[in-house]
């Protein structure tokens, strides 16, 4: 069981969607999910809602596992609603690069940010 928070982040986080108690499942990673996709079963769908701003959100996914505790985000942009006004701010989201050089490996902890 996990439980998922979605908010926009910025100044002040705001709070969209909650859920607790979703009931999640282990699912094995194929050898060319890189390629062909990992095929796995959604836990959760969540709709996003047409009242939601333009704006980098984050899901939160808590999970307590006997005293452990885990948590993980996962950073996603809405785009703004067709006709709305054009801003002159680019975001450039190096996820790839991000995950391409901060495996854990052996150590953990050290990390390499880009």
């Amino acid at each position: 069981m996990f439980d998922v928070r979605i908010y926009r982040d910025g100044m002040r986080a705001e709070t969209v969607f909650e859920r607790s108690g979703v009931a999640g499942q282990r699912q094995q990673t194929p050898d060319r999910a890189y390629r062909d996709g990992c095929g796995w079963q959604p836990s959760l769908n969540v709709k996003v809602d047409e009242q939601w701003p333009s704006g980098g959100y984050l899901v939160e996914l808590t999970c307590t596992d006997g005293t452990n505790k885990r948590v993980s985000h996962h950073w996603f942009a809405v785009r703004p609603t067709a006709g709305e006004g054009k801003s002159r701010v680019l975001l450039v989201c190096a996820t790839s690069t991000w995950s391409a050089r901060s495996s854990p490996g052996p150590n953990p902890r050290a990390m390499a940010w880009t």
